[in-house]
């Protein structure tokens, strides 16, 4: 009740409450600045129309007092209320009656209000204005981020075709077995800088909501074949299968065909490098009644606290296990991103041990 009787005090509007017999009988202290006057001045001595001018007393009693007799209510009418030293103060009006037959008025000095408006609009001039530069510098990014991969995709990939030819001795052996280790050093670390540089710009793509051209209607059963086709040979070097379980068939979703490729491949990627050799990793396909639901288990360590306060934030990594599992931590921020700008979700799924992702996508109809 204390709070209650403190917001009543400090409303920006100033309140009135009288008897049916218009005395007044509580006032807040917004209505005493109004007017310049002391509660005591007030409470008890005053009726409604005595904040009036004579006209808007003639008007209170002849048309607003009938009124809220009978509809209760009456809606924002222009009037002047007077100060102590008789000067009008142009406020706006709402009135009530109670089911105690008591009258509760509100008065909005209208140059508060037009104050409260300008501060609106400048508010939503600023925000626009906000708005506007961090869509600029969004763009800035992503144009930085194309300049960059392209001006460093050339030499990389330049360096992967030579080390490639030179492991392959295709013009001749190399001769020094220790210069061809080096030349497969060269060769691999060229292409995780290439696989970094691909992931800052997927990602970039993804926080800007483009999506690459494509159709909306994506055959699930065709993306996942290709997606375990691609790290299968991943999957075999770690001892690793792929088991893949359909409870439906011919489930076809709303969404990118791209989009939803690499989402599969990353969640299938990382399942792996999180496994333990010899120990499967699970893709099961399922619906429910408006979304195709496809969920990757693996039965590694599963997520760790941090990394499940930290779910889809970029370059999230675990301290405990970073240094164990290659990686930039972009690989689920990418997918969750990616899932949400085809109107799907990427969540983490409950299981006794492993983690479980689960990808949801909107069914076509």
């Amino acid at each position: 009740m204390s709070a209650l009787f403190d917001y009543f005090n400090e409303a920006p509007c100033g309140y009135v409450v009288c008897n049916f017999d218009r005395t007044i009988r509580r006032v807040n202290t917004t209505l005493l600045g109004l007017v310049g006057r002391a509660e005591t001045d007030i409470v008890g001595a005053m009726s409604i129309g005595d904040l009036f001018d004579v006209g808007g007393k003639i008007f209170l009693e002849s048309r607003v007092m009938p009124v809220l007799m009978t509809a209760g209510k009456i809606d924002e009418i222009a009037c002047n209320l007077v100060d102590r030293t008789g000067v009008g103060v142009p406020c706006l009006m709402h009135g009530k009656r109670t089911p105690s037959d008591e009258f509760v008025f509100s008065f909005f000095a209208i140059r508060e209000r037009r104050r409260f408006e300008r501060e609106i609009q400048t508010a939503r001039r600023d925000t626009q204005k906000a708005l506007e530069r961090a869509e600029d510098a969004q763009r800035a990014k992503a144009l930085f981020f194309a300049s960059m991969s392209h001006e460093m995709r050339t030499p990389l990939n330049a360096i992967i075709g030579f080390s490639d030819i030179m492991a392959m001795e295709l013009f001749g052996p190399v001769g020094n077995a220790r210069y061809k280790a080096y030349v497969g050093d060269i060769g691999r670390s060229a292409s995780h800088l290439l696989s970094l540089i691909d992931d800052l710009l997927d990602l970039s793509r993804a926080e800007s909501g483009a999506e690459p051209a494509g159709d909306k209607i994506v055959d699930i059963d065709a993306v996942l074949d290709e997606a375990t086709r691609t790290v299968h040979p991943i999957a075999a070097a770690a001892g690793i299968e792929i088991v893949r379980h359909a409870a439906h068939k011919d489930l076809r979703a709303v969404g990118e065909r791209r989009g939803l490729l690499q989402i599969v491949l990353n969640l299938l990627s990382n399942a792996i490098k999180m496994s333990p050799r010899g120990k499967p990793v699970l893709l099961d396909i399922a619906r429910t009644a408006n979304h195709a639901c496809i969920t990757v288990r693996d039965q590694g360590p599963g997520f760790s606290e941090f990394m499940r306060a930290n779910f889809g934030e970029a370059y999230a990594q675990d301290p405990d296990t970073v240094a164990a599992h290659k990686g930039t931590g972009l690989g689920l921020a990418i997918s969750k991103r990616l899932a949400l700008s085809m109107g799907g979700s990427l969540s983490l799924g409950d299981t006794r041990k492993g983690a479980a992702l689960i990808l949801k996508l909107q069914l076509a109809e």
